[in-house]
């Protein structure tokens, strides 16, 4: 069970949002030396927006509306940090929003 369940969309997206900037934070303060607390409290921000990143990838929204604003978030999420999603992830998210397709 996920340390993220029960928690609404807003918030979820809102939290994940302040790890994202978190891990971005503590990155530049890594590349700007000097800080040897860094790299520790860089591998746990990592690990803590993973962790929230996955729950927004489970949630499942309950109507399209939702759905959509949660594949709106998740792809400015991916335009923003220039990355991409794993086959995994994708599986995950279509998932998520199945319930909805099939109505």
């Amino acid at each position: 069970m996920s340390l993220y369940t029960g928690i609404d969309f807003f918030q979820l997206a809102a939290q994940h949002s302040e790890a994202v900037a978190n891990v971005k934070a503590l990155r530049q303060r890594l590349l700007q030396g000097g800080h040897n607390d860094a790299q520790d409290s860089l591998a746990n921000a990592v690990a803590r927006e993973n962790d929230i990143r996955a729950a927004l990838f489970e949630w499942k929204p309950r109507s399209n509306s939702e759905a959509q604003l949660k594949l709106l978030y998740l792809a400015q999420y991916v335009f923003a940090t220039s990355g991409s999603l794993s086959d995994a992830e994708m599986a995950v998210i279509m998932d998520s929003i199945a319930h909805l397709r099939r109505k």
